[in-house]
């Protein structure tokens, strides 16, 4: 199956390109604590927010009190941009038996699980207090053993990734470099793009161009990782980790209906 391959540069995110184009870049993501979060925290820039509740035993608990429930596995190659959405391959298996593998070392992937409200909430799983949940759309689930990749991608709404179990390292770019990332769009009306460069490969790295100035963030367990929209992201799992993204929904994405769901081609 060929996946529809539409330009970047669609009016929001040509307007979003050009607010950054007057602000100052960073170089570094700042931390800061849940306690400290005011109404106005979130804006351009991804924040790295600290000290929520943390379940040491999530991993176990989700594995042997909840392991029939069926994960939707990415298997085989599944970070290759050249499989990223075209040709990627599933299969479908208890999350204790997925879970078992990754604990033996298997990279395969259950990325965007569609967890249930109840089940999240047995597991503590849900958005900290200091939010209002009906403001978000529903999260996708992430479980993964060490190894486990996303592409490099960007989405076309802000992402709240909250990481309750294991640390990832992101490789976060700045919307002003996501016209170098060779990016297209796989859906029409959304901005979400993919990018065809393979970050696990050193050779394709951008950082060669002078301009791009990736930004390499460890986030660790109770840490939740603001990503303001269009800013491209690469993620690697450091060790088992479970994590929950929670997109807030744009003006946009409020008027189509039904409202996109992100994780449907990530």
């Amino acid at each position: 199956m060929e996946i529809p391959q539409f330009d970047i540069c669609t009016p929001d995110f040509t307007a979003a390109l050009k607010l950054a184009r007057k602000r100052e870049r960073i170089s570094e993501i700042i931390r800061i604590e849940s306690k400290d979060i005011l109404k106005d925290t979130f804006g351009a820039f991804p924040l790295i927010i600290s000290r929520f509740p943390k379940n040491r035993n999530l991993w176990s608990e989700l594995k042997n009190n909840f392991g029939d429930i069926v994960a939707n596995v990415r298997i085989g190659d599944y970070a290759s941009p050249e499989n990223y959405l075209a040709h990627r391959k599933f299969e479908k298996v208890p999350i204790n038996k997925f879970m078992n593998s990754a604990e033996c070392g298997a990279t395969n992937y259950a990325g965007n699980q569609a967890f249930s409200e109840t089940l999240l909430d047995k597991l503590n799983m849900g958005l900290p207090s200091i939010f209002n949940k009906d403001e978000f759309l529903a999260p996708a689930v992430w479980v993964g053993g060490r190894g486990c990749v996303t592409p490099l991608h960007k989405d076309g709404s802000p992402n709240f990734a909250m990481h309750f179990y294991g640390k990832k390292k992101w490789i976060l770019f700045d919307i002003l470099d996501v016209p170098e990332l060779r990016m297209s769009r796989p859906l029409e009306n959304s901005d979400f793009a993919v990018s065809k460069i393979d970050l696990r490969e050193c050779n394709q790295t951008p950082r060669n161009k002078t301009n791009i100035q990736p930004i390499e963030v460890i986030v660790n367990a109770g840490e939740m990782l603001y990503l303001p929209a269009n800013w491209g992201h690469f993620v690697t799992t450091l060790e088992n980790t479970i994590m929950a993204n929670y997109w807030r929904p744009t003006q946009k994405d409020k008027l189509q209906s039904p409202p996109p769901k992100p994780w449907d081609y990530l």
